[in-house]
């Protein structure tokens, strides 16, 4: 069972994020929620460093999360410190994963642990047309990180990159694209993760650090994503693409995005659903690792 921290877990001076008023309002739904901290496996706690949700830089979070030695010290400070895994939610998976605490991030090196995706920060409508207006495209800032990949990429037909003020809205570009390339920004991963998958864009993901990628236990990438090392080489396995294939990918990424990707309340099943693996049969495709309470794991098709 899962016990949810009422407004407890937070330092007095920083609020709980908009991105966490929002899962826990979802996870409080569930059945495996217990008011009783004596009949719980997990606690929840509001510890979170999303900020930018649900604008960018809009600051819906702590301006400066708790973290390091003051973060460990905080949670083991907490009421009911000791009689399970406490849950946060931090960026980075591993870094504060212990005997008591289980991050869930955005990103880690452990294949077992549970990947959350980053909320996206669109409202983007799954778009299933086949053949769209843009093959390839990409919407954002050309950081220093991304220079390398754009300049193999300029002037090449049918990729589309478009930086602010070109006259390519996000939302609209998002929508009629075929394919959509998913880069690192200051990190590696990005709220554009999600929203390509949201509005119907098979991605296109350069390896890099996205090995282990949002829901990897449940979702087959393979079944609709492109990944390689090399920009080019997706870039022409997107081009030769047929039609039937591309239709059969977006198929198996729509059902992905109603599951696991479209809101809140799909993330938040999906936390259940690996913290309690015999809880529900799923008609995706799921390996699981030894789930966080050190029982045999399952395997379910």
């Amino acid at each position: 069972m899962i016990f949810l921290y009422n407004n407890s877990t937070h330092k007095s001076h920083k609020a709980r994020s908009v991105w966490i008023r929002e899962f826990f309002r979802e996870m409080a739904k569930h059945r495996h929620v217990t008011n009783d901290p004596e009949n719980a496996d997990f606690f929840l706690t509001e510890l979170s460093a999303e900020a930018n949700y649900p604008r960018f830089n809009m600051r819906g979070g702590p301006r400066r999360p708790v973290k390091g030695v003051n973060l460990v010290n905080h949670i083991e400070s907490l009421p009911h410190y000791g009689k399970g895994k406490h849950l946060i939610f931090y960026h980075n998976g591993s870094r504060y994963n212990s005997e008591g605490v289980m991050n869930v991030g955005y990103m880690s090196d452990n294949p077992e642990d549970f990947i959350m995706t980053p909320p996206s920060l669109k409202k983007l409508n799954f778009n299933r047309t086949v053949g769209k207006k843009f093959l390839i495209s990409f919407k954002g800032t050309i950081r220093k990180v991304r220079e390398p990949v754009f300049n193999k990429l300029k002037g090449v037909e049918g990729v589309t990159i478009s930086e602010k003020g070109d006259g390519h809205g996000y939302k609209g570009l998002m929508e009629n694209s075929q394919f959509a390339l998913c880069l690192e920004g200051h990190l590696p991963w990005s709220y554009r993760f999600s929203e390509i998958i949201n509005a119907g864009a098979i991605p296109l993901i350069l390896k890099e650090k996205w090995e282990h990628l949002p829901f990897h236990h449940f979702v087959d990438y393979d079944r609709f994503a492109l990944r390689g090392e090399c920009v080019e080489t997706l870039v022409e396995e997107a081009k030769r693409m047929g039609k039937r294939e591309i239709s059969r990918r977006l198929k198996y990424m729509e059902n992905v995005n109603k599951r696991f990707f479209i809101n809140r309340e799909a993330n938040a099943k999906a936390l259940i659903r690996y913290l309690f693996p015999g809880a529900k049969k799923m008609d995706l495709p799921m390996t699981n690792p030894p789930p966080p309470n050190g029982d045999e794991g399952c395997v379910l098709s």
